[in-house]
């Protein structure tokens, strides 16, 4: 279980205490005893501005996000455990996935299945 408490806008806390309330409802008791539970990614401070040059909103953290995201997903993959990630917040549309709110509406990466 990977939690990501990233806000796509950069407020404080938003979208990124979603990892951290859905740990205090239980949900590892949900998923069961077999359920790995790893510390959150660690991220930087939020920031709600757009980032010169590339338009952003919170652009470091979307960064390390996206990176450390797909460090821990690969470490699960390699460990023939599933990467259930929860807390971060993508946008559907049908059968389309949005990069998370600091980009949405820019671009849209189709759903596999």
């Amino acid at each position: 279980m990977i939690g990501v408490p990233f806000d796509g806008m950069g407020r404080s806390p938003g979208q990124a205490g979603a990892a951290q309330a859905l740990r205090a409802a239980g949900l590892a008791a949900v998923l069961g005893p077999d359920a790995v539970m790893e510390p959150d990614l660690v991220l930087p401070g939020p920031v709600p501005q757009r980032a010169v040059g590339s338009g952003l909103l919170n652009e470091r953290a979307l960064l390390q996000m996206v990176d450390s995201l797909y460090r821990r997903v690969r470490a699960s993959l390699s460990a023939a455990r599933f990467p259930f990630v929860y807390g971060a917040a993508l946008k559907h549309r049908t059968r389309r996935l949005s990069w998370p709110d600091a980009v949405a509406g820019s671009r849209d990466v189709p759903c596999l299945g």
